[in-house]
């Protein structure tokens, strides 16, 4: 492990930069410039930077701003050369045939949590190579990728040139968040100065032309991105659901809806919260409530239920905003709307991003993989099913209607299984309506289900919503 920079790291480093005004060899054209301009044909210096004084520490951020042409990139030039431990992003490595996913140093969360500060949240992304990104998501691919190796110093030139301005204020914040908490020091160079409540740079270097320099020392404060004012939370449809639901990993049908609340930025969505009626059972809602919801008669208590409980049924946010905190807001104030006591979410990407937990949910454990599912695992690993057929729809279909035609009893596991999934997922018994003809009708869809759902094992939050309630029906 790398260890941890040290305060004194860099200090006092005294930056001269200059430029002969004559070129080695006079040439014709040289001549009459020099002629045209009065400034003869020997050689002389022009001074970019004379005797400048540069410190940075260890957890701070230098910005280095002004026209093109007045000398930005030769001070990082000159920092590079007279320092020994340092990493420029246009060098960082890349592999342009590995999964995104495949390419930082540091654990699975921390990828993600890397990903999705640099505007690249989405869980199809994570699977693309660097060669099919566009040139500014390879830019931020760089980014992510120089931020997992905890640099002593990163130097960024041209810095969020190729960005649309506002993902540039949403990767100055989250950068700002990831220098202070992993104390390296960075240096970028740029034009743009729109960014700047949200990067909060320790260190402002104002280059004019010549060797003028401006250096103003600030002091960083935690504060939300500099749009966060300009967010509302109201109610949505299912219309706005629409609009979401491609970049969704689950399925993009809802059961039983009952609210909707959408997040927005000057009246554009960036995120969704679906909100709906809880299915028949949960063990660990029932470890979580006591069994309130449990027992006979059992009409009283599913209304009881259905009074009380709601699900948090999707959850979906706009990749560019990822990491500012504002899944946690959106779940936050929508559920400060909700008029039950009590609120539940199952959530895979909530084990690794605590945006639930940031919101005020508890995570209690783990679902178990239901029986009907690992016995329809058995019978795919039997049948020479492999982990990766099951992981792309096409190939399964193929692989399992092959092995139908060979082994009939394939069709009836797959019933089985669709019953019980059926039954699960919409609170009714559905077993006996699925027959091995309706199966076969619709083994695409089915398979595409399996694929998707069969492994799944998400966590459990659960949201003592009863003060909001209150406050709600007065």
């Amino acid at each position: 492990m790398k260890p941890a920079p040290t305060e004194n790291l860099v200090r006092n480093l005294i930056i001269n930069v200059s430029y002969k005004t004559a070129p080695p060899k006079p040439t014709d054209n040289v001549r009459l410039v020099h002629s045209a301009f009065g400034i003869g044909l020997g050689s002389s210096e022009f001074s970019i930077f004379d005797n400048f004084d540069f410190e940075i520490r260890p957890g701070e951020i230098a910005l280095i701003t002004g026209s093109s042409g007045s000398g930005k990139s030769s001070l990082l030039r000159a920092f590079k050369a007279g320092s020994e431990s340092h990493l420029d992003l246009k060098n960082v490595p890349e592999n342009p045939d590995a999964a995104l996913v495949d390419q930082f140093p540091c654990g699975f969360e921390e990828t993600l949590r890397l990903l999705n500060s640099t505007g690249l949240g989405e869980a199809f992304l994570f699977l693309r190579r660097p060669s099919e990104l566009s040139d500014g998501q390879r830019y931020r691919f760089r980014l992510a990728r120089a931020l997992s190796m905890k640099p002593d110093v990163l130097l960024i030139d041209e810095y969020c040139a190729t960005l649309d301005r506002l993902l540039a204020k949403v990767i100055s914040h989250n950068l700002r968040r990831t220098v202070t908490r992993e104390r390296f020091a960075v240096i970028v160079a740029t034009t743009h100065e729109d960014f700047i409540e949200d990067l909060q740079p320790d260190i402002i270097v104002r280059k004019s032309f010549g060797p003028a320099v401006e250096v103003e020392r600030r002091t960083p404060q935690p504060r939300p991105v500099s749009f966060f004012d300009r967010l509302q939370v109201s109610r949505g449809t299912v219309a706005d659901w629409k609009r979401f639901a491609p970049f969704h990993y689950k399925s993009h049908r809802l059961c039983a809806v009952d609210k909707i609340f959408r997040l927005t930025l000057d009246g554009e969505p960036i995120g969704i919260a679906v909100y709906a009626h809880p299915s028949l059972s949960n063990r660990l809602r029932n470890r979580v409530t006591g069994k309130r919801y449990c027992g006979r008669p059992f009409a009283p208590r599913l209304k009881l239920m259905n009074k009380e409980l709601r699900v948090l049924q999707r959850v979906v946010l706009d990749g560019r905003f990822r990491g500012l905190g504002l899944g946690a807001h959106l779940v936050r104030e929508s559920a400060s709307k909700m008029s039950v006591p009590f609120i539940e979410c199952l959530a895979v990407m909530g084990g690794y991003n605590r945006f639930l937990e940031r919101a005020g949910f508890t995570r209690t454990g783990r679902c178990l993989v239901p029986g009907e599912a690992r016995l329809l695992a058995v019978k795919l690993e039997e049948a020479g099913v492999s982990r990766d057929e099951l992981s792309e729809p096409e190939r399964l279909f193929m692989k399992i209607s092959s092995i139908i035609e060979r082994k009939p009893e394939m069709l009836e596991s797959l019933r089985r299984w669709w019953c019980f999934r059926n039954a699960v997922k919409s609170g009714k018994n559905r077993r006996r309506r699925v027959t091995a003809d309706s199966v076969r009708e619709n083994l695409k869809h089915i398979l595409h289900r399996v694929s998707r759902e069969l492994f799944s094992a998400p966590y459990y939050f659960f949201l003592d919503n009863r003060k909001n309630c209150e406050r709600t029906a007065k």
